[in-house]
């Protein structure tokens, strides 16, 4: 798996966890949802990346990989 579909794969997962917390207004439109919803998985996917980073750090393992995740998450 690429640095970029790892990224889009975890904030897919925080998004859609998310969706099942938040309840769905009548009349929101799914275009507004997202826009509301993205930029918290977005948070929670740097969020779990930055511990992960912070555990491998002294280990030195995947750590460039994790490294260009994170850069992925940050530019959608």
């Amino acid at each position: 798996m690429t640095s970029q579909e790892c990224a889009h794969k975890l904030v897919d997962k925080f998004y859609s966890e998310i969706c099942h917390l938040i309840p769905v207004e009548d009349g929101n439109e799914r275009s507004e949802r997202f826009r509301k919803i993205q930029p918290i998985a977005k948070q929670s996917a740097l969020i779990a990346v930055n511990e992960i980073l912070k555990t491998i750090w002294e280990y030195h393992f995947q750590y460039d990989y994790w490294q260009e995740v994170k850069q992925e998450i940050e530019e959608l």
